[in-house]
């Protein structure tokens, strides 16, 4: 199997297939993990709250363990080798709805917490509002997940890492991979998973969606206190 890209989706979907018995090939324009990938960055909240789509809710708080699993998987029981916090993740609803988000949460198997604004300063909450604690949420190290992924392939006899392999194209029919330096990689199956550069390489409708990072470091007096805070979504 030939992987086209190393963010999170190709990183991850080369552990799953090493682990259901596959060898598999991870190409990337760039170093391995690459800083470049859109995934690359600190920290991604997960929240699994939607009580309008118990069924989605109860596939993301499904997620919270599958994350607590890949981490042990490629972790170990190193510490501090971590990369998934479950610092919780509170949401502000209109006091008159707390009641039944509380109890979608619950019909969904989700642990969560009511909880007061003043409880939660310096996180402010829109007035006549109040907050539900999602205890098993929390936030993603995102460049620790990859970092993680990549060590784990890079040990493991099944998994070849290649770093800066420029991709000029793929034919999904052959499962053929071109280099931009002439050579050609072969596998059973190709997986392209390389962000913005995808419509360049396949010809199949691909959306490509643009993100903005924006990270704020707190001030010096509160920065003990945040470090203990839930993240806000």
């Amino acid at each position: 199997m030939v992987i086209v890209g190393a963010g999170v989706t190709g990183l991850l979907a080369a552990v799953r297939a090493v682990l259901l018995g596959h060898h598999v090939v991870v190409l990337d324009r760039g170093a391995i993990p690459n800083p470049g990938a859109s995934s690359f960055d600190h920290h991604r909240a997960v929240r699994a709250l939607d009580p309008g789509d118990p069924a989605a809710t109860r596939r993301a708080a499904n997620a919270h363990r599958r994350w607590l699993e890949l981490e042990s998987l490629l972790c170990g029981p190193r510490p501090g080798a971590g990369f998934y916090r479950r610092i919780g993740v509170v949401t502000a609803w209109p006091e008159g709805e707390i009641d039944s988000v509380a109890s979608a949460a619950h019909e969904a198997g989700l642990r969560v917490d009511l909880v007061r604004p003043s409880e939660l300063w310096p996180i402010g909450f829109p007035p006549g509002t109040s907050g539900v604690l999602e205890l098993d949420a929390g936030v993603l190290l995102a460049d620790r997940v990859l970092s993680a992924a990549a060590g784990w392939l890079d040990r493991h006899p099944a998994a070849e890492l290649r770093p800066m392999r420029d991709v000029v194209a793929v034919d999904a029919n052959t499962a053929r991979v071109e280099l931009a330096d002439g050579t050609v990689e072969r596998g059973d199956l190709v997986l392209v998973a390389a962000g913005p550069w995808t419509p360049r390489l396949v010809d199949l409708p691909v959306v490509v969606h643009r993100q903005t990072m924006v990270y704020l470091s707190p001030p010096a007096g509160l920065a003990s206190r945040w470090e203990g805070m839930p993240s806000a979504g």
